[in-house]
């Protein structure tokens, strides 16, 4: 079973409640986050002396151990939000700037009947119709915690959509 519990993590990943890859002589889990990996088979010196493990787990070291690798864990996520693809791109602010009429299921066959040079060189003409159901329908399923309500519309996602073809492939091939 790989996924059964051991007894013999370091007692900084039992303090985390982490699963413990059991490297020596730091286990990745603590190295990653820079913190300090007690050893497997000696207790650190402030966990002597204490009645419980329940003690322990609310000791001020423990609490410290937590909230080091607490901070670690949200620096890496504001870096990872900050480097979204829709952090940049081109904003559009009306769909009739874009030079193609809103047309359901023919803009699609009628950009692949028109391309006779390799797929690479064809012209890319969205179907806003994908990305509309992607909008009102998959985006909330997969992204129901995401605060649209900031934005007063979904616009600034429609445009980046539109705008990246990468973009709006994918979101065609999940629509």
């Amino acid at each position: 079973m790989s996924g059964s519990r051991t007894k013999t993590g370091c007692w900084t990943c039992r303090l985390r409640r982490k699963k413990c890859d059991e490297n020596k002589p730091a286990c990745s889990n603590c190295t990653s986050r820079n913190l300090e990996c007690y050893v497997y088979d000696q207790k650190p010196a402030w966990m002597l002396g204490k009645e419980s493990w329940q003690h322990v787990l609310n000791s001020e070291e423990a609490k410290a151990i937590r909230n080091a690798a607490e901070r670690a864990y949200s620096r890496r996520r504001q870096k990872n939000i900050h480097a979204t693809p829709w952090s940049t791109g081109v904003i559009v602010q009306d769909v009739k700037e874009l030079g193609h009429p809103l047309q359901s299921s023919t803009m699609l066959d009628r950009t692949w009947s028109n391309c006779t040079q390799p797929l690479r060189d064809c012209n890319y003409a969205p179907n806003y119709q994908h990305v509309q159901t992607f909008l009102d329908v998959i985006f909330p399923l997969q992204w129901g915690f995401f605060a649209l309500c900031k934005q007063p519309d979904r616009r600034w996602l429609f445009d980046t959509i539109v705008a990246s073809e990468p973009m709006y492939y994918a979101i065609f091939v999940i629509g």
